[in-house]
């Protein structure tokens, strides 16, 4: 990993990428075979998510999708999304007009808000996760970070409660 020491990032979903950092994640998988069978070990009781999915790398057949547990699959820039049948039914409840419209690019550009608010919400926030992105951030030299938005009330909570009084 390159480290940038003193970067200012003004493009980052710092809360985001906390929230969903407890998910299956493929940054580092660059082989289909491997990321399928990491894939077919998640759970059939729960939608799943995972992220850091390079779709440059490899994609996946409808048929090897249909093969796998409810799963919402995000490209690692969180502009694309795929899913199967399994957690279509399941999305289709809740957030119709992702369900309907995921295979839209210009749709789910317009609703990003919105997709990230959903997959934000399946995950527990805490001061433990956003913890852990900052200090990855860190990690990379990044000092400062501008979120693009925020998801969720949990987090303004977390936020309005977290003075520091040494």
């Amino acid at each position: 990993m390159t480290r940038i020491p003193l970067l200012k990032d003004n493009h980052n979903h710092l809360f985001t990428y906390s929230v969903l950092s407890t998910a299956e994640n493929l940054f580092y998988v660059k082989n289909k075979v491997k990321a399928l069978k990491i894939l077919e070990g998640l759970s059939y009781e729960k939608l799943n998510v995972v992220t850091g999915w390079f779709d440059s790398y490899y994609s996946f057949s409808d048929c090897e999708l249909e093969s796998l547990p409810p799963i919402i699959i995000c490209n690692n820039s969180l502009h694309k999304y795929i899913f199967n049948r399994n957690a279509k039914s399941i999305i289709i409840e809740e957030f119709h007009d992702w369900a309907d419209n995921n295979s839209d690019q210009k749709w789910v550009e317009i609703n990003l808000r919105k997709i990230l608010a959903y997959l934000s919400e399946l995950f527990i926030f805490n001061k433990n996760t956003l913890e852990n992105a900052l200090n990855k951030n860190l990690s990379a030299g990044v000092c400062f970070t501008a979120d693009m938005f925020v998801t969720s009330n949990s987090i303004f909570e977390l936020l309005s409660v977290s003075t520091d009084k040494k």
